[in-house]
């Protein structure tokens, strides 16, 4: 145990001498976090967000005017720009980035909407967009749902009105049309009781300038912060901690290792002791980030003491997982060609740079598999005040196993 700590004691001071690339790899998360903020957090006045939506009308009749019409009701009339393009033109449009979404109107729309028939409308996403074009998607979802209940409801109406719909209006005698408003009087009169005052409705009012109570959720720039930091502080801990673990390797190349190992220090312990160096300094510098956080962005991270047992399990899962990696490689300078885009892959699956939630489908599946996931996830339940324990657990799990694994395999790699 001495001899560890004598270690400890040693990579500490020569960290302390040489700081400036730990406090660069500190502040830069700070930084990413300050900026990030800055552009998504809400202004003091109500910014205008317009969805420009490409349209390709294949129906050109009645439904597909309809359906047009519903982008340019009250409040979406700000919010959607549509633009009427031909197939071709609409795709290339998409491809580029230059649209949030292209909607195609089938041909048959309104017949189809007459006779009860099914009809399917497509959405073709920017895939360089994240929300607005799963915007226009839902919307068009929820449009589609009322059309489909209109014609469920007037089903028999909409039967006797396509003959007519064909015919030249001024061969359409007006006891058919008196014919079919009777048909249709009882159904909008049932309809009038839920429509008209709505059973169901929505009571909107304008913030005060009061302050919100404990419980009421506040989504301002501090919330947003609260949301970037934590993914930005466990990717620049993995580039911390893979550091501190490639030392090793570099301590073996300049002969340092050698020098050490001629004393009374077994191998097992010298790896014990740069584990246990890389940890204690992630966690001092997790505490300094989360401090910053507090103060400079007024961060609410709720318990501390949750924060830090997560951060402990979450480390000790860095630490397993470099010093596995790191076993594996004969020079730092494989170590460091190979563990960069590993972190970054971790780093774009686990929800430091896109929320794992809003990540394609399938690679969500994988988002479980980071450190970054439930560090992350573990993050947002002590904001609610709830304990993360499945978070550090299996993080605690997960670093224990891989140090467990990458000691004997470090042992192998710095013998002489």
């Amino acid at each position: 145990m001495k001899r560890i700590l004598l270690i400890l004691k040693r990579d500490f001071r020569r960290r302390l001498r040489a700081p400036a690339g730990i406090i660069i790899l500190t502040l830069i998360p700070l930084i990413m976090t300050a900026v990030f903020g800055v552009v998504f957090s809400p202004g003091k006045q109500e910014s205008q967000l317009t969805i420009r939506v490409l349209v390709v009308d294949k129906d050109r009749n009645f439904g597909a005017r309809m359906l047009m019409q519903a982008f340019q009701q009250e409040r979406f009339a700000d919010m959607f720009r549509t633009e009427s393009v031909t197939e071709k033109q609409g795709r290339r449009e998409i491809a580029a980035g230059k649209a949030s979404a292209l909607l195609v109107i089938p041909e048959k729309f309104t017949e189809n909407i007459f006779l009860s028939r099914p009809s399917q409308l497509e959405v073709v996403k920017n895939p360089s967009e994240q929300f607005l074009p799963g915007v226009v998607e839902e919307f068009t979802r929820t449009v589609a749902v009322l059309t489909a209940a209109a014609q469920a409801v007037f089903r028999e109406e909409l039967a006797v009105m396509r003959p007519l719909w064909d015919r030249p209006f001024d061969e359409i005698e007006s006891a058919e049309f008196t014919r079919l408003l009777d048909s249709l009087r009882p159904k909008i009169k049932r309809l009038n009781q839920v429509l008209d005052p709505p059973l169901v409705g929505l009571e909107s009012q304008e913030k005060s300038e009061e302050k919100p109570t404990r419980d009421e959720p506040v989504f301002n720039t501090a919330a947003i912060f609260a949301m970037i930091l934590p993914g930005m502080a466990i990717l620049f801990m993995m580039f911390i901690v893979e550091i501190f673990m490639r030392e090793i390797l570099a301590e073996k190349e300049d002969g340092t290792l050698r020098r050490m190992l001629f004393s009374p220090i077994p191998p097992i312990q010298y790896i014990t002791a740069k584990i246990t160096s890389a940890w204690l300094m992630g966690l001092v510098i997790l505490i300094l980030m989360a401090l910053m956080g507090q103060i400079v962005f007024a961060i609410r991270w709720g318990n501390f003491l949750h924060l830090m047992a997560l951060g402990g399990a979450t480390l000790a899962a860095l630490c397993g997982l470099f010093a596995l990696l790191n076993s594996l490689f004969r020079n730092r300078n494989q170590a460091g060609v190979i563990t960069a885009p590993v972190i970054l892959v971790l780093a774009a699956l686990g929800g430091s740079m896109i929320p794992a939630d809003q990540l394609p489908q399938g690679f969500q599946a994988f988002s479980r598999f980071t450190p970054n996931y439930w560090f992350i996830e573990g993050t947002n339940l002590i904001r609610k005040g709830e304990f993360p324990l499945t978070a550090t657990l299996v993080l605690l799990a997960v670093g224990l196993v891989l140090t467990a694994a990458s000691l004997p395999l470090l042992v192998r790699r710095i013998n002489p």
